[in-house]
C-alpha cells in the first residue's frame, strides 16, 4: 500500500518543480519585455503610412480625350500628409509618352521614382532609360522631369546612344520632355563616322 503513496508523492514533486520553473520562466519574460511608447508611435505613426496603396497600377492621362502619357509601376504609395504629398514607386516605373496614340513618342524606365504632384515634378532614379522614337537611348542615374516646363535634366554621369556614336555628358543633360532636344553638359563621346 505504501508503494501507491509514494507514486502520488512523486508526481506531486513532480508538477509542483514544474509549476515552479513555469512561474519564473514567465516572471523573466515578461520583466524582459519593454513597451517604449516612443518606438510603439513611430511605428503607428500615421503621418509615415500611405494614403493610398496600390499594387500593379496602370495611370493614364489625357488631354482631349486623346491618350498622352501611360505609367505602369508594380506599386504605388500616395503620401498626402503635411509632411509629405507625392506619390511614390518605389519597385520602379515605365512611362510612355504618345503624341499619336498608339504610337510611342517617348518612353522612360527607372528602379525607382517620385512625382511631387504640386510641382508637377518628377524624379527618377536607378537605372534610368529613356529612349525618343528617333531611336536615341539615354542611360543615367537620375532624371528630373519638370512637366510645367516641358524640361527633363539631369546632373548625374549619363549616356547617349544615337544612330551617329555614344555620347557622354560627365555632368549630366538638359532635354525637351519628349527627349529630341537634347544637349550634355560637360561632353565627350565617340562618333561614327560614314565612309563615302
Amino acid at each position: 500500500m505504501k508503494r501507491p503513496k509514494r507514486v502520488f508523492s512523486s508526481f506531486k514533486n513532480y508538477f509542483a518543480t514544474c509549476g515552479t520553473v513555469l512561474f519564473l520562466g514567465i516572471v523573466l519574460f515578461l520583466s524582459s519585455c519593454e513597451n517604449n511608447i516612443d518606438e510603439i508611435n513611430a511605428l503607428l505613426n500615421p503621418l509615415d503610412l500611405p494614403e493610398l496603396e496600390a499594387h500593379d497600377m496602370k495611370i493614364t492621362r489625357t488631354d482631349s480625350g486623346k491618350i498622352i502619357f501611360v505609367a505602369i509601376a508594380p506599386l504605388v504609395l500616395q503620401y498626402n500628409n503635411d509632411m509629405r504629398r507625392y506619390i511614390e514607386f518605389p519597385e520602379g516605373i515605365n512611362v510612355y509618352s504618345f503624341d499619336n496614340y498608339p504610337d510611342t513618342s517617348s518612353r522612360m524606365k527607372a528602379d525607382y521614382a517620385k512625382f511631387y504632384s504640386e510641382r508637377k515634378m518628377w524624379e527618377a532614379k536607378g537605372n534610368v532609360e529613356a529612349e525618343n522614337d528617333m531611336s536615341e537611348k539615354i542611360m543615367t542615374e537620375q532624371i528630373f522631369w519638370d512637366q510645367n516646363k516641358g524640361q527633363m535634366y539631369s546632373e548625374s554621369f549619363t549616356t547617349i546612344i544615337t544612330e551617329d556614336g555614344i555620347f557622354y555628358g560627365k555632368n549630366g543633360f538638359e532635354s525637351d520632355d519628349t527627349f529630341k532636344r537634347w544637349k550634355l553638359v560637360n561632353t565627350e563621346g565617340i562618333v561614327n563616322v560614314k565612309d563615302e
